[in-house]
């Protein structure tokens, strides 16, 4: 009776662990595939965050973007404290080794053999404040965008062979993800630039026109005309009449060269 229900109660198990297995394969899965259609910034950071949090039950979660020659916290999930001073500059031996190898980094506290053995103190104060088991670095060609650092997860389970293949493929989607984030912002910030730009080049051309004569001047035999017709928004040429008395007129003509 004993063994039937300890066979049970493993067959449940395994049922169980095979169910679980393959729906964080099918999360972590669709992940991928969908994250790089995500064109705003924090939206892509939350959603990532959260989608393996939940996948893989990760207790904490950090997502560093480079900024002015350091990598800086963009993101953070179920950290108790704040860690938006944590930061590594791009000339750390953590970044250069991401850069570098361009592969998850797996991070072993207290093992000597392990990555944090290998650096110095300050570097390995800051991982320690993330409680980073994983490192993956969000590469494009050869620019390293930032990197993802996972904490332990609730179960205490190592991240398997098949954990680190599966989030190796989102952080390459992330990474094309945010590069496509920063070109679209580029290109919003460049086109409301030349917005702008033509209003102000359009409010030039309007008081240029008002500089111009609004009438002719009236005398008798002459008839006076002028006009302006700029190639571009604002021209560089100018004329006036001028009234200077006893039926004198007087002709103003400008052209400004060299304005660009």
């Amino acid at each position: 009776m004993i063994g039937h229900g300890a066979r049970k109660l493993g067959g449940w198990i395994d049922r169980r662990f095979f169910r679980e297995a393959y729906n964080r394969e099918q999360v972590l899965a669709r992940l991928a595939d969908s994250v790089s259609s995500i064109v705003e910034l924090s939206g892509l950071l939350t959603t990532v965050a959260a989608r393996l949090a939940d996948a893989l039950h990760i207790s904490g979660i950090a997502i560093f973007l480079s900024e002015q020659k350091r990598y800086r916290l963009a993101y953070a999930l179920g950290y108790a404290e704040s860690r938006e001073n944590v930061s590594f500059p791009d000339k750390s031996p953590t970044v250069k080794h991401l850069q570098r190898e361009k592969k998850p980094l797996l991070v072993y506290p207290g093992d000597p053999h392990s990555w944090p053995a290998q650096i110095d103190g300050r570097e390995r104060e800051e991982l320690e404040r993330l409680d980073s088991r994983l490192l993956l670095p969000l590469a494009r060609r050869e620019e390293l965008l930032g990197f993802l650092s996972l904490g332990p997860r609730y179960s205490e389970a190592p991240y398997s062979t098949g954990d680190v293949r599966l989030l190796q493929s989102v952080a390459q989607q992330t990474a094309l993800a945010v590069e496509n984030s920063r070109l679209t912002s580029t290109i919003a910030a460049e086109t409301a630039q030349r917005e702008v730009m033509t209003r102000e080049l359009s409010i030039a051309r309007e008081v240029q026109q008002r500089l111009l004569p609004q009438t002719a001047p009236v005398i008798a035999g002459i008839e006076c005309f002028g006009t302006v017709r700029p190639a571009r928004e604002v021209g560089g040429d100018y004329y006036d009449f001028l009234e200077l008395g006893n039926h004198v007129l007087g002709l103003a003509v400008g052209d400004v060269s060299g304005k660009g």
